[in-house]
């Protein structure tokens, strides 16, 4: 059973859970991605404190299925900022495909700004495959404007065999260790102040 978790946070004069605010457009950023985002929640919300942030974690979803969660999110005058870390599910199912990548690309490409954080190679999946996901995300987003991330994925593979790096991600060999979510954190906020200002 798939668990659909949507976490809204409101940064004012510290963290509190809310609704979106519709009359003034929503938040001003929206993060989109599946368990590894989901976890990552308050990381993220931390390292952008200041800005109004709705956070997607959908764990177990690949890229076509948040494609509608995407949607929703910039429907009507949706968040002028979109980043996105997708494609986990996508190689641990084995059920990637260039479609899937095109659609969500698609369903961010109206935002003022929008960005693709890769996925680690390294994981419980074959690395080749892996490669061919994220030259499938560098092409769509080349051809949409979108910018691509590689921080978290630079970090994760950094380290020497086949494995990734066990200071980040937790034994499963995919998902964040508190350091992770931590690294995770910053390398969205860090692409956001470099790319959309």
């Amino acid at each position: 059973m798939i668990r659909r978790t949507v976490l809204v946070l409101a940064l004012v004069t510290g963290l509190a859970a809310c609704g979106r605010d519709e009359a003034s457009g929503g938040a001003e950023i929206v993060v989109i991605g599946d368990s590894v985002t989901e976890q990552s929640t308050e990381a993220i919300a931390a390292a952008l404190a200041g800005r109004d942030v709705t956070i997607e974690g959908h764990s177990g979803l690949r890229t076509d299925e948040l494609v509608p969660v995407a949607e929703d999110a910039l429907a009507g005058d949706g968040p002028p900022i979109a980043v996105v870390l997708a494609g986990y599910n996508d190689l641990w199912q084995g059920k990637d495909d260039e479609a899937q990548v095109d659609e969500l690309v698609e369903a961010v490409a109206d935002a003022d700004c929008s960005i693709w954080v890769l996925v680690p190679t390294k994981g419980p999946w074959d690395r080749g495959n892996a490669q061919a996901l994220e030259r499938r995300v560098r092409a769509a987003a080349a051809d949409a404007g979108m910018a691509v991330e590689t921080g978290w994925r630079d970090a994760v593979d950094a380290v020497d065999g086949p494995d990734p790096d066990p200071e980040l991600v937790v034994g499963d060999t995919v998902h964040p260790s508190d350091a992770g979510k931590q690294k995770v954190a910053e390398v969205m906020a860090t692409a956001v102040d470099r790319e959309c200002g």
